[in-house]
C-alpha cells in the first residue's frame, strides 16, 4: 500500500512537473501570440497613418486644383461676360433639354 500511495504521490508530481513544463511552453506561446498580435496592431496603425496622409494630400491636391479653376472660371467671365452668358444659357439649354 505505502508503495501504491508513494507511486500515486510521486505519479502526481511527476504529473505536475509535466504539468509545470507545460504551461511554461504554453505561457511563451501565449507571450509569442500577444507580441504578434502586438505586431500586427502596430502594422495597422502604421498602415492606417500612411493612408490618412495620403488622402490628406490627395485632398489638398484637390481643393487646389478646384481653387484654380474656379479662378479661373472667375477671370474668363471678368474678360469675356457676353461669351461667359452665352455659353451659361447654352449650357442651361442643352440640360434643360435632357432632363425636361
Amino acid at each position: 500500500m505505502a508503495n501504491e500511495n508513494d507511486q500515486k504521490r510521486g505519479g502526481g508530481g511527476g504529473q505536475s512537473r509535466g504539468k509545470s513544463g507545460s504551461q511554461e511552453s504554453e505561457s511563451g506561446g501565449v507571450a509569442g501570440a500577444v507580441q504578434s498580435v502586438r505586431d500586427a496592431g502596430q502594422t495597422a496603425v502604421d498602415k492606417f497613418q500612411e493612408f490618412s496622409e495620403q488622402a490628406t494630400e490627395t485632398y489638398e491636391q484637390g481643393r487646389d486644383q478646384l481653387n484654380e479653376f474656379v479662378e479661373d472660371l472667375r477671370e474668363r467671365a471678368t474678360n469675356e461676360p457676353l461669351k461667359t452668358v452665352l455659353m451659361a444659357t447654352g449650357v442651361g439649354i442643352v440640360l434643360g433639354i435632357l432632363f425636361g
